[in-house]
């Protein structure tokens, strides 16, 4: 949203990790007298940070703003660098088709959101419907 009220979209990069980074402190608040109470879950972090992978937004990372705030260490990094690596092999293997390049990475995407949030319902009409929009990859299944 612009600053005179303008609708543009998702919210950016850097407001989304800033509006994180104000929940986490709200929730730290709020810990020091009800230590039990979470405004948002371990399980929710990753899913945002799961999310934000899915945008592509490598720029930012949950695990940062959370060790910013907490002063202590919640490690993303090795996942992180899984899913780095997995990018690049992928990459490489479509090198000569980048459609199914797109194709296989939004489909990973799905499958490891759906997995993460607990939500396997469903997804394979989603991932049909994801693999209708690439008229080459179909026309080499048929």
């Amino acid at each position: 949203v612009t600053e005179d009220g303008h609708h543009q979209g998702s919210y950016t990069e850097k407001y989304r990790y800033e509006l994180l980074e104000e929940i986490l402190k709200t929730q730290k608040k709020i810990q020091a007298y009800k230590p039990s109470l979470d405004l948002i879950t371990n399980q929710e972090l990753i899913a945002i940070q799961v999310i934000w992978n899915r945008d592509l937004n490598f720029k930012y990372r949950v695990s940062d703003v959370y060790n910013k705030v907490h002063n202590k260490e919640i490690e993303m990094k090795i996942n992180d660098e899984k899913l780095q690596k997995e990018v690049d092999l992928l990459k490489e293997v479509c090198n000569d088709t980048p459609a199914d390049y797109n194709l296989i990475q939004e489909l990973l995407i799905m499958q490891k959101n759906k997995a993460l949030l607990n939500r396997k319902r469903g997804l394979k009409e989603d991932m049909e419907r994801l693999i209708e929009k690439y008229p080459a990859v179909m026309a080499t299944l048929r």
